[in-house]
């Protein structure tokens, strides 16, 4: 019980930093962001609609051992500026998804420290630069998607590695 409840400090915190680096502005810190519901997340569209924006996240907690970790971080079309914070390479992500939004600058290597990612998407930004070699260590990456930005350079020889990539 105390780890999870670590956990949950840890990732407000980490979701405070995010979120004042992107200036997301209506997620709820009163809130748990792993009761997957509220200010945390944004249902998927019904049939034949289709949501302007996205802001989920979800955490995946085992019960068994008391441990949680946030697993899911989307903002589609959030309109956010800025960088991505550092914090999210602490975290075990399965999926981040930042598409359609203003983000601006290189992107950060050490987002190749998330090996646990299987879907990472930063479409549609404003990214600079050279896509980071460390993108090499993301052994669990199943889609990568970077169009609509400004990147520039070849690809690195390191995403050789992403055997798992469909």
């Amino acid at each position: 019980m105390a780890s999870r409840i670590y956990f949950i400090i840890f990732a407000v915190n980490a979701l405070h930093e995010i979120a004042a680096e992107l200036g997301k502005k209506d997620w709820n810190f009163s809130e748990n962001p792993c009761n997957n519901k509220s200010s945390w997340f944004t249902p998927p569209p019904t049939h034949g609609s289709q949501a302007i924006n996205n802001s989920t996240v979800t955490c995946k907690c085992s019960f068994t051992n008391g441990e949680c970790h946030i697993e899911v971080i989307i903002l589609h079309r959030n309109y956010l500026k800025g960088i991505i914070p550092h914090e999210w390479a602490a975290l075990k992500l399965e999926t981040l998804s930042v598409a359609m939004d203003h983000i601006t600058g290189p992107i950060p290597g050490n987002l190749g420290n998330i090996t646990t990612l299987k879907y990472l998407s930063l479409e549609n930004n404003q990214f600079s630069g050279t896509i980071p070699p460390e993108f090499g260590r993301l052994v669990n990456l199943e889609y990568l998607t970077l169009n609509a930005n400004y990147l520039t350079g070849k690809f690195p020889s390191s995403l050789a590695n992403l055997s798992n990539l469909k």
